[in-house]
């Protein structure tokens, strides 16, 4: 090895350039502008007043901090990297932000960030807390989950934004019970039990039943099929509650609100006090228009709203009757030869154009 600077012992001088191209043990001082070597071992400490550059740096414990010993970094144990200090271990990011690839990161404090912190997966051990205030006691916005449950407290409101639906799954991601945005629906396959009351400014579709007291108090509503105890007489026009028949098929022409009976061939016809053969029968009242051979709904028991012309009603609480006229009720007992005269109901509220009545056809009858 050779120098171009003047070598005294214990300490090598130049005023500019010092090489060594293979391993030097130095046991003194090195002072000059720039220092290169390839290995550079010392038994003491290597200090600098300016930066000390390499692309490798191999310790074998720890790297300190010069004047205060509690502040350190270096490993100590086998696959372990230690961080000590007295106040914070920072890692400062200055280009695209900083990733841990594998392994976890866990902390027995708080782990904080100013920007984003992205994660694949994150684990809260126990009663963990995901919070979004200044605190973490669990008493305004935030998520926290146990043993099979999880809690969401959004304090004043929880929203929950989704451009089409909502589904709520169950531990084989089966949906029972979906919010479809679109539309505005509630589906569930499921009970809906309500210890208050339940409103809509539309109209309640069941296609079972609805059932229970005050199921129905003040709703516009309608019943493809099922009973309950409901009855509310301020009711819309052509709405009903009580016993449905659904997809029963017609043998002609009928609209909703007209009276019907049922044949022996299971088709529904217009009801007629004129015979036997019309009016003696199961009763029904249309709850839609159909053309003949098409599928209809039919009240036979219950409360039901009807269009005038398919009724004649005055006083309320009057019986009503089978009439004369094909697919109506009327208050007047009919009193021609032959007629039949068969109790369908009771008058019990009026409205401009419509008549609410209670149905419930009378198993007897007088032919005249």
């Amino acid at each position: 090895m050779a120098f171009t600077s003047s070598y005294t012992p214990g300490l090598i001088q130049q005023s500019e350039y010092i090489y060594g191209t293979p391993d030097v043990l130095l046991p003194g001082n090195i002072s000059g502008t720039t220092a290169t070597f390839t290995n550079v071992t010392a038994s003491a400490n290597i200090s600098a007043s300016a930066d000390i550059t390499s692309r490798f740096v191999f310790v074998d414990s720890y790297i300190k901090n010069n004047s205060n010993n509690n502040t350190l970094f270096g490993f100590s144990a086998a696959n372990t990297i230690d961080f000590n200090t007295n106040s914070a271990v920072r890692l400062r990011i200055t280009d695209t932000g900083a990733n841990f690839n594998s392994g976890h990161i866990t902390a027995s404090g708080n782990i904080s960030s100013s920007g984003n912190v992205i994660a694949s997966n994150v684990f809260l051990p126990s009663n963990g807390i995901i919070s979004f205030d200044d605190s973490l006691n669990g008493t305004d916005q935030f998520i926290k989950g146990v043993d099979n449950q999880l809690t969401i407290d959004g304090d004043n409101f929880v929203l929950v934004k989704s451009d089409k639906y909502t589904r709520f799954l169950d531990d084989s991601d089966v949906s029972h019970f979906e919010i479809q945005h679109e539309s505005g629906s509630i589906v569930t396959d499921y009970n809906i039990t309500a210890s208050a009351n339940i409103s809509a400014s539309g109209t309640v579709f069941a296609e079972k039943s609805l059932s229970g007291a005050g199921a129905l108090p003040n709703a516009t509503f309608a019943l493809a099929g099922g009973s309950t105890s409901a009855i509310n007489i301020s009711m819309a026009v052509s709405s009903s509650i009580g016993q449905v028949l659904t997809g029963q098929p017609t043998g002609e022409d009928i609209n909703a609100g007209q009276l019907l009976y049922q044949r022996s061939n299971n088709r529904w016809y217009l009801a007629d006090a004129d015979a036997t053969s019309t009016s003696i029968n199961l009763l029904g009242i249309a709850l839609n228009s159909v053309t003949a051979g098409n599928i209809i709904d039919v009240l036979i028991d219950g409360v039901v709203t009807i269009l005038s012309p398919y009724i004649n009603a005055l006083a309320i609480g009057e019986p009503l009757y089978v009439d004369t006229t094909a697919g109506s009720i009327t208050n007047t007992a009919p009193s021609g030869e032959n007629d039949v005269v068969r109790i369908v109901g009771h008058h019990i509220s009026s409205g401009t154009g419509f008549n609410t009545i209670t149905f419930k056809p009378d198993g007897t009858w007088i032919e005249l």
